[in-house]
């Protein structure tokens, strides 16, 4: 992943496609985003059945969110076959700038692959 960067016209898609879901990326939810917990739900919504979501636990520490992105990079993106480094799963805990405007836009991608 490791880009961070959407060109315009692919972050307009990613906003559509959020809203879609009633997401809206403001300060707020990219905080939430930092961990992997309202990921994995939002995957959960796309790919039922792919997600178990009682293996995740609510984290506020970095670390924590670092376990929870650790545990959904195996359990869940491998299977999509989008593939996070450690490098990739530390930016997204510490919600570096465009880390999880990235991840999502690969997301958007997988739930049309799946069907």
């Amino acid at each position: 992943m490791a880009n961070y960067f959407l060109y315009p016209e692919e972050q307009e898609s990613l906003n559509s496609w959020l809203l879609e879901w009633n997401i809206e990326l403001d300060h707020r939810t990219r905080n939430q985003f930092r961990d992997a917990l309202p990921v994995a739900r939002l995957v959960d919504r796309l790919h039922t059945n792919l997600v178990d979501l009682s293996v995740y636990k609510v984290s506020t520490s970095v670390a924590g969110m670092q376990d929870n992105w650790k545990m959904f990079k195996i359990r869940v993106l491998k299977s999509l076959k989008i593939d996070l480094s450690d490098m990739d799963v530390e930016q997204l805990a510490l919600g570096t700038s465009g880390a999880i405007e990235q991840l999502l836009f690969c997301i958007k991608y997988t739930q049309h692959e799946r069907l």
